[in-house]
This record gives C-alpha cells, sequence and structure tokens, in this order.
C-alpha cells in the first residue's frame, strides 16, 4: 500500500529526513588516520589528483549512494546509484517509524552495561541488535558498491536516514560501529542530527510531497493518507475521481497551515516522479494558488545522498 505524504514548512528545515555526520575509517596501509580525502585505491602518486565525496542516505525501501568527483582543472562529476533493502530492512524502517516504538532511556548502569556489551559484539563483527543489523547491512553494501563503482577505499562519508520518531543517537553510534565508521561533523553542519534540508534561505514557504510505502509518524506538521496508493485505482470509477482525492489532500495540508502562503517552492521526493501525479499537482496549483511554483523533482530518488555528498565536500569542521 503506497502512502502519500505531503508537509509544509517555513524556513531551513524540510520534512523527510534526518542527516547524520558519521565518517569511515578503513584499516587501509593506503591511507593516513589524519587524511579528509577519499583517494584512489590504486594511486602511484603521492599527492592525488582527485577528491571523492561520499554520501549516503536510507529511505524507505532503498538505500541510495552518491560521489561527488573533483578533479584539478576539469568540472566536477556526480555519480550515483541504488541497493534495494530486503524484507527485514523494509519491515526495520516501518518499526522505527512508529511513535509506538520509542523507549524510555534505561538505568544509567544497565546502560554502562549494555554499552560495553554492544563495544564487545561490534569488535567481534556481530551487530547488536537486528534492527541495526538490519540498516547496517545496507550501508555497508553501499560502502562496497562505491568503492567497486570508483575503484577507491572510502575513508568517510556523511549519511542520513528519513524522519524515524524511534531512531537514537545510541542506535546510530552501534550502525557506524558495526559498519566501520566514527563520528566526524562536515563543516557547516550542526550536530549530532538534522533535519535534511530542503529549502536554500530562512523566511521561504515550501511544500514537500512523497508517496511511499512506509507509515511515517513525523516530528513535522503533515497530511497522510493510506488509501490513495496507485493501486487503489481499481476501487474508484474513474481516474478523475482518484486525482481529484489526491488534490484535496494537497490543499488540506495548505489549508492547515494558515499562515501559509503560496509555497516558493515545490519539493518531490522517493516515488513522486510519476507523471500524473506531477498532472495533479500543477492543476491544484494552478486552480488554486493562481500560479505553479518551481518544482524540484530531478533525481527524487537519489537527491538527499547528493546533498549528503555535497556536505562532505565541505570538508571536516575543526
Amino acid at each position: 500500500m503506497y502512502m502519500v505524504d505531503v508537509a509544509v514548512g517555513l524556513g531551513w528545515l524540510c520534512a523527510f529526513g534526518r542527516v547524520l555526520a558519521i565518517a569511515g575509517q578503513l584499516s587501509s596501509p593506503l591511507f593516513g588516520s589524519g587524511s579528509n580525502n577519499q583517494m584512489p585505491l590504486l594511486s602511484t602518486t603521492s599527492t592525488p589528483s582527485r577528491n571523492y565525496s561520499v554520501g549516503l542516505s536510507l529511505a524507505p525501501t532503498y538505500g541510495p549512494g552518491a560521489a561527488i568527483v573533483e578533479e584539478a582543472g576539469q568540472e566536477k562529476k556526480t555519480y550515483s546509484w541504488l541497493v534495494y533493502g530486503d524484507l527485514k530492512y523494509r519491515d526495520t524502517m516501518v518499526i522505527l517509524s512508529l511513535r509506538e516504538s520509542r523507549h524510555l532511556a534505561i538505568p544509567p548502569r544497565r546502560a554502562e552495561a549494555t554499552s560495553a556489551q554492544d563495544s564487545e559484539e561490534s569488535q567481534a563483527g556481530l551487530s547488536v541488535s537486528p534492527h541495526v543489523g538490519a540498516l547496517a547491512s545496507v550501508v555497508k553494501e553501499l560502502r562496497a558498491k562505491t568503492e567497486l563503482e570508483l575503484g577507491i577505499a572510502v575513508q568517510d562519508a556523511v549519511f542520513g536516514t528519513t524522519d524515524l520518531v524511534a531512531l537514537y543517537i545510541e542506535d546510530i553510534n552501534d550502525i557506524r560501529e558495526y559498519a566501520g565508521f566514527k563520528y566526524i561533523i562536515p563543516t557547516e553542519f550542526f550536530h549530532p542530527v538534522l533535519h535534511e534540508t530542503s529549502g536554500a534561505k530562512p523566511a521561504t514557504d515550501w511544500l514537500s510531497a512523497s508517496i511511499g510505502r512506509m507509515r511515517r509518524n513525523a516530528s513535522y506538521r503533515m497530511a497522510k493518507d493510506f488509501t490513495l496508493g496507485s493501486n487503489t485505482k481499481a476501487r474508484y470509477h474513474t481516474e478523475s475521481e482518484y486525482w481529484l482525492d489526491v488534490d484535496d489532500t494537497i490543499l488540506t495540508r495548505l489549508r492547515k497551515t494558515p499562515a501559509m502562503h503560496k509555497p516558493d517552492r515545490i519539493f518531490l521526493t522517493d516515488g513522486v516522479e510519476d507523471v500524473d501525479f506531477m498532472k495533479a499537482l500543477n492543476e491544484t496549483m494552478e486552480e488554486n494558488m493562481g500560479s505553479v511554483s518551481h518544482i524540484y523533482s530531478a533525481d527524487a530518488v537519489v537527491i538527499a545522498a547528493k546533498g549528503n555528498a555535497e556536505f562532505r565536500s565541505r570538508g571536516q569542521a575543526d
């Protein structure tokens, strides 16, 4: 069942995720521990001519990865790819998106004992929980795919997740330990966790829309509908009736935000590159707002990973 998810906002923060400042440090003799740059795996010179900035993301059903390759005297290039999660991964994303999955903090002494045990399991190559293992397995696969595609040994990456209300910083630490990463803070980055950005400056109204399979309970204002998946069109007498309901869902979110002016920007993520959805969105905005704001829909599936790679390209904070 697909879900239509519409959110509006004002300012810097967007609706669809949290960015995690995590860097990997691999035990490769080719790289010094103090280096902030990715280097070619088979580099034969002391000064590498290329720099690789890697960004990863964890979406509800898949993990996108991206790398920005910068070479002296040439235009920088961006590469991207996908790793699809298995059933365990998809179930974990659903569980961690539910408010009822949140847990209370455990007593300090138990926390210390648990942390020590988790560390031992991580060092032994084991995940500390099924949830950590499911998410970290995709992170590991993304890193392996990056190394294979570009012929480099990935030293670090910035990666993000969709907005999971039951994902804690302790879980993130477990994931990065299991996947062999260390924690860093990129330049111009707020830590430890930040919503993935959609706006480029403050005082900007934006509308974000997403269609996906995951039930979400996010901390931002949103309207969601579990009855509007494309697989439910057969329940309608005509397809136009289905799209009218989609239009109503978009308008409901706008009406529930009285202070919201016409969005300056519209961001589409996940599964919303559908041509019919784009047509319905354009018609809704035209009829109710007088005109259609600029719609950002290119690379919707991998855009979060590309943004994370851009964060990493700005360097590590002092």
